[in-house]
């Protein structure tokens, strides 16, 4: 390496030293930023509330609910989770505390027999979400199940219905439930996504 060489690798190494001993950008506004938002973000997360439940149809014994002549809530009475007490056992209502997104979950079972179909309802407010239904077939006995996931305000209202000519059963197994989940707190209504935005 010739020495014209050696004093350009030189200089170049020594603007490089002097580059990076004085940066562009404040490192301690950087961090003090960087802390802000942590501290903001953890108290966030404090403030959200734990939301969580699920419960059972039958606290004991066996039975078969319905059918009736008309659209019935179901009440399960069997709490095994209420993070927030935000199930109502009395009434079967679930009341959303704050305004999210939510999971939902139902399970039903029973058996064949009278003429009567298997399956519920899941309702907000009175708007019906989804069903899980089963018409009666040659099977002796039969299962179904569903979920969603809601945008709720607060105090608005989830529950399961057994429509009217439907039943269910329940016994020591707990095959009939009900569960739900805050999946995330929102501040504004979320806004509909367009797959054309993203072409």
């Amino acid at each position: 390496m010739s020495l014209h060489q050696l004093i350009l690798l030189g200089c170049l190494s020594v603007g490089l030293a002097q580059e990076f001993m004085t940066p562009t950008t404040d490192i301690v506004a950087e961090l003090k930023a960087l802390k802000a938002r942590v501290e903001k973000l953890e108290k966030e997360k404090q403030d959200t509330p734990k939301v969580a439940f699920t419960a059972r149809l039958l606290e004991s014994g066996k039975q078969h609910t319905g059918p009736f002549n008309i659209h019935t809530t179901l009440i399960y009475k069997d709490v095994v989770t209420n993070i927030g007490a935000n199930y109502n056992p009395t009434t079967g209502m679930f009341t959303a505390p704050v305004k999210g997104v939510y999971f939902f979950s139902f399970t039903n079972f029973g058996y064949m027999s009278n003429g009567a179909h298997i399956g519920t309802t899941l309702y907000k407010n009175d708007e019906h979400i989804v069903s899980a239904f089963q018409y009666k077939t040659d099977n002796t006995e039969d299962v179904s199940s569903s979920a969603a996931t809601l945008v709720l305000e607060v105090g608005d209202q989830v529950y399961v219905r057994l429509p009217s000519g439907f039943k269910v059963y329940d016994d020591a197994h707990d095959r009939c439930s009900f569960s739900g989940f805050l999946l995330f707190q929102t501040e504004d209504a979320l806004k509909p996504c367009n797959s054309a935005d993203h072409s």
